[in-house]
């Protein structure tokens, strides 16, 4: 008489280290082994189970014998995007601050810098590249400055009646308040008085005054012709 003696062979079981995938992606966990039953997180008893979302994965296999548990984080991220906003004027002397630190992502300037932010201290155009497993994405945005005011009316005059002279305060994008109110660039003087304007450009002030007199000509009178 004989008898055939066989072992239930040892479980096996191994999910892996946790992953990270992009959205759209996907990742199919596979447990199977000889002879098992299997129970999911969510009850389900096949041997694979496809993850298309981020959470904590869990399967117990067994064989009447023994009994193994293993689980996995599996987590989605987007893919990156970057947006440094509208085109910037700034005053003279300010700084723009352009921030786009994302998490799991690099950054390449245009002038080659990788951190994720960046200072903005004169006129051009910037640019920036995030990269990350899931893509890349590039964005750029054009900044500039407003000019410096200038003003100068000059030293004070002494014209002749019916002389005139223009006073000239214009600027670059500047707005113009003369001492009448009128709000042109140029004011055309006729008469004696002071005379005031102040520019502004949203950034700064400036004002300025100029003293103008009008003086008659001259004449003279020896009489008439006399015999001594």
């Amino acid at each position: 008489d004989q008898i055939e003696v066989s072992y239930v062979e040892a479980l096996s079981l191994e999910l892996g280290a946790n992953q990270q995938l992009c959205d759209g992606q996907s990742v199919t966990l596979d447990a199977t082994d000889t002879d098992v039953t299997y129970t999911r997180q969510d009850g389900s008893t096949n041997p694979t189970f496809e993850v298309t979302q981020s959470g904590t994965y869990e399967v117990t296999i067994t064989n009447g014998c023994e009994t193994l548990t293993d689980q996995i984080e599996v987590t989605f991220g987007q893919g990156v995007s970057v947006d440094l906003g509208a085109d910037q004027t700034l005053c003279q002397g300010e700084t723009l601050e352009l921030n786009v630190a994302a998490g799991n992502a690099t950054y390449l300037w245009q002038d080659g810098s990788t951190n994720p932010t960046f200072s903005v201290t004169e006129a051009g155009i910037y640019e920036v590249t995030l990269t990350s497993d899931c893509g890349t994405a590039t964005d750029q945005i054009e900044v500039s400055f407003v000019e410096a005011l200038s003003l100068e009316l000059g030293a004070d005059q002494q014209l002749c009646d019916g002389q005139s002279v223009t006073l000239n305060a214009t600027n670059t994008d500047a707005a113009y308040t003369w001492q009448d109110g009128s709000t042109n660039p140029t004011f055309e003087v006729t008469e004696s008085g002071t005379y005031e304007v102040t520019i502004t450009n949203g950034c700064e002030t400036l004002t300025d005054q100029i003293e103008i007199t009008f003086g008659q000509g001259v004449s003279v009178d020896l009489g008439a012709d006399q015999t001594l």
